[in-house]
């Protein structure tokens, strides 16, 4: 059995779990130690979904732990953690990376008593309020701080995670690695020569009330009567996308585009193709406070413009210091920054984008060194 171990919990009940290749999962780990260096554990959070062993890395081929999806949440999560700890008991490796604190847990157990070497715990998000129970969310951060104390290192998406966790656990900073949400660069470096189509908008994203599009199909049509060739595509999908597109057509809007949910390389294209981003978060969320954003980070990388707000304050911070994008003001009218970007974008932007996207040119590998060290 393979030395280095993967475990995490993601959305999926029947085929290959989508994987969006940006962060540590498959696509890292298959590109630094190819499939067959590597075993892996996943399970689903969805009801009704699977737990799998891949023990040959990648997602080609797999077994199913029987009946252990269909369980009760409660009982589920038991036997995820009795079945983790029979799988790392049996082949006892040196190395485990664990992605948030259920699937930490019994890592960082054995990494306690010394029966594994190594163990890295991912925070790839965060939210003071996981839970809406009380005793749940207690539960969550009591395993949290555990595994965030008995592992070589917790590796977070953001700084402002950091600086949060110090403060509340009392932690030293050692302990901590910032590994941003951000794509791979060996998956975006095959859409960097693809042609830009003229004032063309994109949002990527869940189709919600997090995001007031009634705002900006209005900043759109305004626009778009100074600048004909404005165009606006739509990629992804959610409870409001039947609704958005009846009033797109009952407004007669042009060139106004859903593209529906699309695999993450035809989405990259598609980001590729255009010249500004849409990324505004309304802080609706229990996340968007630590939120950060691999969306803003694949527009810098393809020199797409974003435009997002200061709710995302580890993106926010960084697109102020290097002027590679604009953050919407309370009191921005949406269609006068549209307007903005129109007539003033060129080599400024790009160059500054591309500074912005530079200083994260190592972090996988940095990280690769860290682990296999």
């Amino acid at each position: 059995m393979k030395k280095i171990i993967f475990i995490c919990h993601s959305a999926y009940r029947k085929g290959n779990p989508f994987d969006p290749n940006f962060g540590i999962t498959f696509g890292f780990l298959n590109h630094y130690l190819k499939k067959d260096g590597y075993s892996a554990i996943r399970h689903s959070i969805i009801k009704g979904g699977e737990s799998r062993i891949y023990k040959n890395g990648g997602e080609d081929s797999y077994f199913k732990i029987p009946f252990l999806g269909s369980l009760p949440d409660s009982i589920r999560y038991v036997g995820e953690l009795i079945s983790t700890f029979l799988f790392l008991l049996l082949n006892k490796p040196i190395t485990v990376i664990a992605i948030d604190p259920l699937s930490c847990l019994v890592p960082s157990l054995l990494w306690k008593i010394g029966y594994i070497k190594k163990c890295f715990f991912i925070t790839p998000d965060f939210a003071i309020q996981r839970f809406n129970n009380k005793i749940l969310n207690k539960i969550y951060f009591a395993i949290d701080r555990f595994c965030t104390f008995n592992s070589d290192k917790n590796i977070v998406c953001s700084k402002t995670v950091i600086e949060y966790k110090q403060k509340i656990y009392n932690a030293p900073k050692d302990l901590f690695f910032h590994m941003p949400n951000i794509p791979n660069p060996w998956i975006i470096e095959n859409f960097l020569n693809i042609p830009k189509i003229k004032n063309r908008i994109i949002y990527v994203g869940n189709i919600s009330n997090q995001i007031n599009f009634l705002e900006i199909f209005d900043a759109f049509e305004k626009v778009k009567v100074k600048f004909p060739n404005l165009s606006l595509v739509i990629v992804g999908g959610g409870r409001m996308e039947e609704k958005l597109r009846r009033i797109v057509e009952e407004r007669g809007l042009k060139d106004l585009f859903f593209l529906g949910q699309l695999s993450y390389e035809q989405t990259l294209l598609e980001i590729a193709k255009s010249e500004i981003g849409i990324a505004i978060y309304n802080g609706s969320f229990n996340y968007d406070e630590f939120r950060d954003s691999c969306k803003i980070r694949e527009y810098q990388a393809l020199n797409v413009i974003p435009i997002t707000t200061k709710i995302v304050k580890a993106n926010a911070e960084e697109i102020t210091k290097y002027q590679s994008g604009l953050i919407l003001r309370d009191d921005d009218d949406f269609s006068e920054i549209l307007s903005f970007i129109i007539d003033k974008k060129g080599h400024t932007f790009k160059i500054n984008m591309q500074n912005n996207n530079s200083i994260y040119n190592t972090k996988y590998l940095d990280f690769f060194k860290l682990i296999t060290k």
